[in-house]
């Protein structure tokens, strides 16, 4: 394989045969499938899935002894340095560790997030689980749909945008429930 100095974000690379609903995995299999070799993308996509359960088992612990709110931003902060890492990161096959090191990122990401947002969901709808539960699954999977419909049609970069701009309009609703629930539950807190 020859090594490549090009930028995805900046030459819109689409491997069309790595598509995926799901936006970070796309950014990597395109990251990892044009720049270093398709025989590299399940070798990274396991490094993404250790990361992602580590620091989900990781994650739950800190909850218990830190809180939801520090582990969120703690979320949040690897989130906004993966997606800038993505972004300012120019592939080369000459350093295999840089692929680990960005799927990594978003395994830790993911697993917070996932695992702590459910957990999160329980705590808010103790009563009604399973109406609370069903929402949620719809909008994610809402989510991917959309995702999926509109992978064809941008560049990595802009997807990456997307991301960054969702996840602060998320990560924003998460801190104003928290805050609500924070206010409506002092006495419990």
């Amino acid at each position: 394989m020859v090594p490549t100095r090009r930028r995805p974000s900046a030459q819109g690379i689409k491997c069309p045969k790595v598509h995926s609903g799901h936006i970070p995995a796309t950014s990597l299999r395109s990251y990892v499938a044009c720049a270093w070799g398709t025989y590299h993308v399940g070798l990274v996509a396991v490094c993404y899935g250790v990361a992602c359960g580590a620091s989900s088992l990781l994650s739950g612990w800190c909850v218990r002894h830190c809180g939801r709110r520090p582990v969120f931003t703690v979320a949040a902060v690897v989130n906004v340095v993966s997606v800038v890492f993505l972004l300012l990161w120019i592939p080369d096959s000459k350093f295999p560790k840089m692929f680990f090191f960005a799927s990594a990122l978003w395994g830790i990401h993911v697993g917070i997030v996932w695992s702590q947002l459910r957990a999160f969901y329980g705590v808010l709808f103790p009563s009604d689980e399973e109406a609370a539960f069903s929402a949620f699954h719809l909008w994610s999977g809402l989510g991917f749909c959309v995702a999926f419909g509109f992978s064809n049609f941008f560049c990595i970069s802009h997807k990456l945008y997307v991301i960054l701009a969702v996840s602060v309009l998320g990560f924003s609703g998460y801190y104003t429930v928290e805050l609500i629930y924070f206010k409506n539950n002092k006495d419990s807190y």
